[in-house]
């Protein structure tokens, strides 16, 4: 018997009544959502709910994985001290949600999640050390043997103009004096390279939404410099069972999704996961694998697009799910974002 389209059209209507809701009903709308498309998969009205409640990634997927020893670093770097240097939209939010993903959908302890905002350059020393003593907050962390390492950033890079090397920008970075007052990016690898082999962590995962070309989406962070974007040479990455994923290359810029108040590629990075998960896809995320069973179609636009005046891409979503579901066994692994959907 043929159910009447009423009834997919009143579960469709529920299913965004719950969406209001957001965290507390969330599971429960999209659920709703799919059953009325699938009564009524002509519907555009339904599928647009659908769409529309699916697109949302502040709700992550509750799993059962859980992974105690497993240590991570947040960090959202929004507000600059400094007039000259813009701020950052949504990097407090890319920070927020990325935490409950990890708690929620990859098992970590939120006592084991060394959280910042507004990361000063002391701060960031402390937690990842110097180039005198490597082992600083998060070394200490790390259990021997027993420890996934997950490192979130979103925020400003910049470029060091003479050398051209690259630098997380904490919030009292002064713009003009970038070598002196940022912390390299180089020290970051080299620093968890040592912690990595001598804690024998299981495995390093970077993500990184940050452009290191002087330039943001507000304009340019290097004072008195060309509107040409400088590129930054990036630094080798030798550590084991690493994976680093890069929102941009050193001459290209890390745009926003103010749609949804994300970063574009935080956005995408936390929306892939969550399908992944939905769908019960097994993957290797965080450096362990997730299995479930089953793994159904993720509905959904098929392409996010492209914005080439920002030169930052989107995918299929195929593509995106292939490279950003983390597959990656013993090697150390590097991905830019324009890389994936090149290669």
């Amino acid at each position: 018997m043929r159910l009447k389209p009423s009834y997919a059209k009143a579960m469709s209507t529920l299913a965004t009544v719950l969406f209001e809701k957001k965290e507390q009903e969330y599971n429960r709308s999209v659920q709703l959502a799919r059953q009325a498309v699938q009564q009524e998969p002509k519907n555009r009205l339904i599928k647009d709910t659908l769409d529309k409640i699916e697109a949302f990634v502040d709700v992550p997927y509750s799993t059962n994985v859980s992974n105690d020893d497993a240590i991570a670093v947040v960090i959202g770097n929004k507000k600059y001290d400094s007039d000259m240097i813009p701020a950052v939209e949504y990097a407090d939010r890319d920070a927020e949600v990325m935490k409950k993903y990890l708690i929620k959908s990859l098992g970590f302890r939120e006592k084991n999640i060394i959280f910042r905002k507004d990361a000063k350059f002391t701060e960031l020393f402390k937690v990842f050390g110097d180039s005198h003593d490597h082992k600083g907050l998060l070394y200490n962390y790390v259990k021997q043997g027993k420890s996934d390492i997950f490192i979130f950033y979103s925020g400003h890079g910049a470029p060091d103009s003479n050398t051209k090397k690259a630098y997380l920008a904490p919030s009292d970075m002064d713009p003009n004096a970038i070598k002196h007052s940022a912390y390299p990016l180089e020290q970051l690898y080299e620093n968890l390279g040592k912690l990595s082999r001598e804690k024998q962590a299981k495995s390093v995962t970077i993500v990184l939404d940050a452009c290191f070309s002087g330039a943001s989406e507000r304009g340019m962070i290097i004072q008195n410099a060309s509107p040409i974007f400088l590129e930054t040479v990036q630094p080798a990455v030798t550590i084991q069972n690493l994976a680093v994923m890069t929102s941009s290359k050193g001459d290209q810029i890390s745009s926003w999704y103010p749609e949804q108040k994300h970063g574009i590629f935080t956005y995408h990075f936390l929306k892939a996961m969550r399908d992944i998960l939905v769908t019960a896809c097994p993957s290797r995320v965080g450096g362990y694998d997730i299995h479930t069973q089953g793994c159904g179609n993720i509905s959904g636009p098929s392409t996010f697009g492209y914005q080439s005046r920002r030169n930052q891409l989107f995918m299929t979503k195929n593509e995106y799910l292939h490279k950003i579901s983390l597959r990656r066994y013993g090697n150390s692994s590097m991905y830019h974002w324009q890389d994936i959907i090149l290669s």
